[in-house]
């Protein structure tokens, strides 16, 4: 049986040389002078000794909050496969969240400005009633378009009083027309 020699141990490293040096020499550099790193990529950087005068801007979403908003989109995939999740009106809901979670984490890079963050709450809150119609319809199988009336209704306090003012006075006119018809014909 031949016998085949086998490599025991590791290969060499590769070595830096500097340019000064003849190659035969084999003059090793330290890392602060060695003049290949600059150039060669992978090469050895030296450390940042000093700080940027300006500060990176902030971001409109932290790694975190990322991290949360993958999560979601992981569970939404999942419950789209429940029973209930095949109706139109769940389903529609349920593809709407997913493009509003789709753009937020999109716009992880986007720099926070007063016109981004705006944006971003208003998204935030589409994203929040979105979640509750589909949590309480598709999960606890509450009928949709109660749930969908009482969690869009919750937004328009003002409008609910307004709408007892409105329906106060339909209903005074609507007595007051029904007097009047009825002593008109007498």
């Amino acid at each position: 049986m031949p016998v085949f020699a086998v490599p025991v141990g590791r290969a060499p490293r590769k070595r830096c040389y500097s340019d000064a040096a003849e190659p035969s020499t084999k003059q090793k550099m330290s890392v602060e002078s060695m003049p290949c790193s600059k150039n060669k990529p992978g090469g050895i950087i030296p450390p940042i000794t000093s700080v940027p005068a300006e500060q990176p801007p902030r971001l409109l979403l932290s790694e975190k909050e990322v991290h949360n908003l993958a999560g979601k989109v992981r569970t939404l995939t999942t419950l789209m496969k429940h029973p209930r999740a095949a109706i139109p009106e769940h389903k529609n809901k349920m593809v709407e969240l997913h493009n509003y979670l789709q753009a937020v984490i999109a716009a992880k890079w986007t720099i926070a400005t007063t016109e981004t963050i705006c944006n971003h709450k208003y998204v935030c809150n589409n994203i929040q009633k979105s979640e509750e119609i589909i949590i309480r319809c598709v999960v606890l199988g509450e009928d949709y378009t109660a749930v969908a009336k009482e969690v869009y209704w919750k937004q328009y306090p003002v409008m609910q009083s307004f709408h007892k003012r409105y329906m106060f006075f339909y209903e005074y006119y609507y007595f007051f027309f029904l007097y009047c018809l009825t002593y008109s014909m007498c």
